[in-house]
């Protein structure tokens, strides 16, 4: 692909992005006093829009509200943003939020032993919401195995709201990367129901029912109920999940003025995930196993357990003034047994010797209560009405891991391999473990926000706000392990007894996003917004160093088109982390001098190109470096996120036919990228993924207004590629793509 360079600098020092902002909020109080405005002429109605995507059957979304806490347009919204629909969730057949985020702008998605992360400009995404609440994306603070937290299925969900860059006024803990919101169906006033069977590659099966209605003839009753069996395998030996899930919700009217909600979810899955997929060789080079070739013991199990309840109550107190109450609480147990073959231990390279190494159990659980109330309303001042919002929130995450390590693995032949050459240890034998762990964590969060949508006239508006967050983590730890004495040469169990930290930081965090509607269609504007991240590193004083701050700046213009059916947005963005640590020779002590830099270019359009046509394209360009030296391995000037392609475009088209043929509707799109570096950086270790383009189609034909048949075709060419991880070695961690595979749902509705 060609390089597209930005034509405005991003490269820009701060204080010119400042005046940038300044002159911009100047500029509009100038237009203001030349266009001599009648203020008693202007007014600005209030309302709420709806967020909900079901039965739109379009690409396109009417409102979000993850950005701010605001419910705000596309184009309203200061911010990069992206909404996968429910038509585009059900177009392309997918069930899992990591297929999700394949196919949205500027996200590249990073296999980690078993789990999945998400990258966006070059940063981590570690924070997901459902309806605002924030919860952590699993294994994006730490070891992922000793991580309870799971994803609950696509069945539950309206849409997908992600916002790219940081989300300071929602969300003011973690990287820099964006957010995701998952917001889930609500009931139905109306007599709606649907159950779906589909069948694909691999030994797929998945079956799915979904009603909802008023439950009383006033329809001040409503309810939701929707459950999901599946059973799926994979393209690789032994891989595989099975999965059940059962998700409740009610709605009440409880007066003319307030709403009760009360929901609740049940999950749970029995899986084999690869934890450490295939090794390289010595030079790094490819072994040519078959795609389907794994090293897992025929005793690898996860084992998860998810419950989820929540509430929300809405009161108005009149039509301008309305305070929202909502509580959640999720557990999650997750049972983890892990053997499998890594590394090549001998040559020739065609007679491979393996490693049966790191066999592992964990018994984790994890527990998150989280509330929030938000007070919203509209106030008049200088003839113009004007959004106010203020949130309080607190959560509270405790999570617990056993741990248990058996280091005693016998040398197998690689050809020779199957899912029993691996024998699972006793975990209760201390003579087969070298470790026992127990690991106790707590995390407390809690926010105060405040802000405003500050309309100056019809056509400039101003979103200023503040949250003050304050993040609290406490650790306690206590265990033996296995330790070799110098002394005498001998292996002794060595109590570990108790070890902990105690980190507390407090943040004040600015936002700020100008909006300028330039035509009744388009809209420009800057925003700026920040994030931080606490460490627990220390000073030479002893005091914890200041925590990791992300800021970003943007400048975009947003449009939409065809009686706003169509939006369409471009944006330039900068984002610059600081006081991130660089330690010492002796590691003792830390420097928060490290800074990094990510910049770039997106492109986005989603909605309808004419009457039956859907189309959602996205376009990044991201290039990132380190802005000073950091290590010996990483120097001032070379790319910092080596895991984010320079070039992204992800984009999914369907098209009804016309006439005759209009029962039937057809689709395809593509995952391009060039070129990234899936070495495990720290390592030096260099492993190039060339660029490569995974296409996909469908068909659809509805039957009558009752049934219709998707049929599914993904990797459509058969590509061969291999997915981006963060930690690819010689000795393990590569993961094929998957291969061309089909799927064939039937839906009918009631």
């Amino acid at each position: 692909m060609t390089t597209i360079q930005p034509s405005f600098s991003l490269r820009s020092h701060s204080a010119f992005r400042l005046s940038l902002i300044a002159s911009a909020i100047l500029a509009s109080h100038s237009t203001l006093a030349a266009e001599d405005v009648d203020f008693d002429a202007v007014t600005v109605t209030a309302t709420s829009i709806s967020t909900t995507t079901e039965n739109s059957n379009t690409y396109k979304s009417s409102a979000m509200s993850t950005t701010t806490g605001l419910e705000l347009t596309p184009r309203e919204t200061p911010q990069s943003v992206s909404n996968i629909t429910m038509q585009q969730i059900q177009d392309q057949g997918l069930t899992t939020l990591d297929e999700t985020m394949r196919r949205t702008t500027g996200i590249t998605v990073i296999e980690d032993a078993g789990t999945v992360r998400f990258l966006s400009r070059g940063f981590f995404v570690d924070k997901i919401q459902e309806d605002g609440i924030t919860s952590t994306i699993p294994g994006s603070t730490g070891n992922s195995h000793r991580e309870s937290a799971a994803m609950s299925d696509m069945a539950i969900y309206d849409h997908i709201e992600v916002v790219r860059g940081p989300t300071g006024l929602t969300q003011s803990n973690g990287e820099p990367g964006g957010t995701i919101n998952a917001v889930r169906k609500r009931p139905t006033a109306g007599f709606q129901a649907s159950v779906s069977a589909e069948a694909g590659s691999w030994d797929h099966y998945r079956s799915m029912a979904d009603i909802s209605s008023s439950l009383n003839e006033a329809q001040t009753l409503r309810g939701r109920l929707v459950g999901v069996v599946s059973r799926s395998n994979s393209f690789k030996e032994s891989v595989g999940d099975d999965m059940n899930l059962l998700y409740g919700i009610l709605e009440a009217d409880v007066t003319p003025d307030t709403k009760l909600t009360f929901g609740g979810l049940y999950q749970d899955s029995e899986s084999t995930p690869d934890f450490f997929g295939l090794p390289a060789g010595p030079n790094g080079e490819d072994l040519d196993f078959d795609r389907d070739t794994t090293f897992i013991a025929d005793w690898q199990k996860r084992i998860t357990r998810k419950r989820n309840l929540f509430a929300e109550l809405e009161y108005y107190f009149n039509e301008d003034w309305r305070i929202t109450s909502k509580i959640s609480y999720t557990r999650v147990a997750r049972d983890t047994k892990m053997g499998q073959l890594i590394g090549i231990k001998t040559q020739p390279i065609d007679n491979p010797m393996m490693q049966g190494n790191n066999f592992q159990f964990y018994d984790n659980s994890q527990e998150q209560l989280s509330a929030s109330v938000t007070l919203n309303g509209v106030y008049r001042l200088f003839g113009q009405d004007h959004d106010f919002f203020g949130t309080l929130d607190y959560s509270k995450e405790e999570s617990d891991s056993h741990w248990k390590r058996s280091p005693f693995g016998s040398e197998v032949n690689a050809h020779d391999f199957s899912g029993s050459s691996l024998i699972e240890p006793d975990w209760n034998d201390y003579d087969q473990l070298n470790v026992d762990y127990i690991y106790r964590t707590t995390y407390r969060d809690m926010g105060i926000r405040l802000g405003t949508r500050y309309n100056f006239t019809n056509n400039w508006h101003l979103i200023a706000g503040a949250r003050w967050a304050n993040f609290k983590q406490e650790s306690d730890n206590e265990g033996i392990d296995y330790t070799y004495h110098k002394d005498n040469g001998l292996y002794y169990w060595n109590p570990r007894d108790y070890w902990g930290s105690e980190l507390t930081t407090s943040k004040l965090i600015p936002y700020f996003g100008l909006t300028w509607d330039v035509t009744p269609n388009s809209s420009i504007y800057l925003s700026y917004t920040a994030i931080f991240k606490p460490q627990s590193g220390k000073y030479t004083s002893g005091e914890v160093v200041d925590p990791v701050e992300g800021t970003n700046y943007e400048l975009g213009i947003k449009s939409d088109f065809f009686n706003n059916r169509l939006n369409t947005s471009a944006a330039l963005f900068f984002i610059e982390q600081e006081n991130r640590p660089i330690w010492d020779a002796n590691r003792d002590w830390v420097l928060s001098t490290g800074t990094v830099t990510s910049q770039g270019l997106e492109l986005e359009v989603s909605g309808e190109v004419a009457n039956g046509w859907n189309l959602f394209a996205g376009y990044t360009y991201n290039k990132s470096e380190f802005r000073n030296n950091e290590s010996s391995l990483f120097k001032k000037g070379m790319t910092y996120s080596a895991l984010t392609p320079r070039h992204l475009l992800r984009f999914y088209t369907s098209y009804r036919l016309p006439g005759a043929a209009h029962r039937w509707t057809v689709g395809t799109g593509a995952q391009i990228q060039s070129q990234s570096d899936i070495g495990q950086q720290s390592d030096a270790i260099h492993m190039l993924q060339g660029g490569y383009a995974v296409w996909n189609a469908n068909v659809q034909y509805r039957f009558n207004d009752h049934l219709d048949v998707n049929f599914v075709v993904n990797n459509l060419f058969d590509k061969t590629y291999w997915r981006e991880v963060n930690n690819r070695t010689y000795r393990m961690n590569g993961y094929y793509g998957d291969p061309r595979n089909f799927l064939l749902r039937a839906n009918y509705r009631f």
